[in-house]
């Protein structure tokens, strides 16, 4: 049973030093291998990816632990659904702002806004589903008596 308990706080430990980064260094890596300028901005993506999992993930993994795994799916849907509204109301403003100078310049500007939130949305649901599968996953069942 302790053995148990030690096992699986290594393994939220390894979940939370191994997801927030993982997804940012490969497309640090490969962009770096492209010679991209964007190589840069990954990075400071991957670094803020740590701080964004200090500061919600924890609280999330802890009260998701508090009230039962299953909480945490709920919780995931939440964050992201209150993150995803906050955006379009912002990207919204801004449209609508804009549609007084120019229509089509304010649909182009909505347009490339939606786009912008695929790739910190992606990166989430691999740093997510990482953690997930180093974290949470059960331990493997034992054949035999």
């Amino acid at each position: 049973m302790r053995n148990e308990t030690t096992k699986r706080r290594l393994r939220v430990l390894l979940g939370f030093l191994v997801a927030p980064g993982l997804p940012g260094l490969l497309v640090t890596l490969v962009l770096g291998i492209l010679g991209s300028d964007l190589t840069l901005v990954s990075g400071m993506l991957t670094f803020l990816a740590y701080i964004l999992a200090l500061v919600i993930g924890v609280p999330a993994y802890m009260y998701a632990k508090a009230r039962g795994l299953a909480a945490l799916k709920k919780a995931t849907r939440l964050a992201a659904n209150i993150g995803l509204a906050a955006y379009v109301l912002i990207a919204g403003f801004v449209t609508l702002s804009g549609a007084l100078a120019s229509p089509f310049n304010a649909v182009m500007t909505f347009l490339a806004s939606i786009l912008i939130v695929v790739v910190p949305v992606l990166y989430g649901a691999c740093a997510l589903w990482l953690f997930r599968r180093i974290a949470l996953r059960d331990p493997a069942p034992r054949f035999g008596p």
